[in-house]
Parts: C-alpha cells; sequence; structure tokens
C-alpha cells in the first residue's frame, strides 16, 4: 500500500495487483459470454449494443449527464455520496434491463457515485492487469509532452474495448472539467 498527502488529508492507494480477482488474471476476450450484469464482471463481459464497443451500462450513464449539463455544475458531484438504497436500485433496473429507469433518477450524486462503483467493481481494471504498472508509473515524469505520448503509447497497447471505454470516459471526464469552477 502506498501513502500519500493531499494537503492535510492522508490518502492510503492499495495496491491493485494484490486485490484482482485470479479468474480475470489470463481472460480470454475471444470467449467472452456477455450478460446484463455488470457489477463484478470483466469489461468484455458487459453487453454492447449493436456495433458498438463502448459497453451499454457506460454509454448510459455517460448520457444521463450529457443530457443534463447542468449536472456538471453541482458541486462534489462526484465527491459527495449519493443515495445507497437508489444506487442499489438503479444497479438492479440495469442489470434487468430497464434502461428507461434511468430517465426517472433526480439525484445526479446518485448516478456519479455509481458510474464509481461500476468502474471500482469490475473484474480487471479498464487499464488491465498486465498494463496496470505501466499506467502506475507514468505520473513519475513530470514533463508533460513524454507524459502525453507515455499515455497514448500505453493506451495503444490495451485490448480494443478497453481502449475505446477508457477513450470514452476520458472524455466524459473532460466534460466534468470544463466545469471545474462549478463541481
Amino acid at each position: 500500500m502506498s501513502t500519500y498527502h493531499v494537503g492535510e488529508k492522508k490518502i492510503i492507494k492499495k495496491d491493485i495487483l494484490h486485490c484482482e480477482d485470479e479468474k480475470y488474471r489470463d481472460f480470454d476476450y475471444e470467449s467472452a459470454n456477455q450478460s446484463m450484469e455488470f457489477l463484478g464482471k470483466h469489461l468484455y463481459e458487459f453487453i454492447c449494443e449493436d456495433d458498438d464497443v463502448i459497453p451499454q451500462v457506460f454509454t448510459l450513464l455517460f448520457n444521463y449527464f450529457d443530457e443534463n449539463p447542468d449536472y456538471f455544475k453541482l458541486e462534489g458531484i462526484f465527491r459527495k455520496p449519493g443515495n445507497k438504497s437508489l444506487e442499489e436500485e438503479m444497479a438492479k433496473e440495469l442489470e434487468d434491463g430497464n434502461y428507461e429507469f434511468l430517465q426517472t433518477v433526480e439525484d445526479p450524486y446518485t448516478v456519479a457515485t455509481f458510474i464509481k462503483k461500476v468502474l471500482r467493481q469490475m473484474g480487471e481494471p479498464l487499464c488491465t492487469y498486465s498494463r496496470y504498472e505501466e499506467f502506475k508509473s507514468m505520473g513519475d515524469d513530470l514533463n508533460e509532452d513524454r507524459c502525453i505520448e507515455n499515455v497514448k503509447k500505453t493506451l495503444s497497447k490495451l485490448p480494443y474495448r478497453n481502449r475505446e471505454t477508457f477513450y470514452a470516459l476520458l472524455n466524459f471526464l473532460g466534460h466534468v472539467l470544463i466545469f471545474e469552477e462549478d463541481n
């Protein structure tokens, strides 16, 4: 475990390699069975709509904010927790295929919390276990140009669905940053 200090806060970061799910260590992307479930599953097990490579759950969650851009302006949108029982209900409804349920959710904090939960509980992170050390060491280079080149190079090594989902996530987070003075 690593310990970081941000201001007066002490942050403990677990090393992801020590908590990985063994069944996903050598995951076979080609034989992945997609299902409606996504919590605790590998990215290649998530349902994708038609020819899209980005899992449907991410498209739905990102669109929730894109369709309601004022939510990006809410203070602490990705820091403040959402409603736990609504989050559980949302997971059940989405896994049951009731995607319209998301349109009825009026608590963007819960949706933001849910995005983090889906990412955190994936069977293998977007950066993959095999590329984790490369991603982890990227912050060591303080030269911005080299850092950007390292990010591009490392992202290009990811499996296709991981890479495209990572790009979609970065694009989404770019929208969040646009409103950083508000949120």
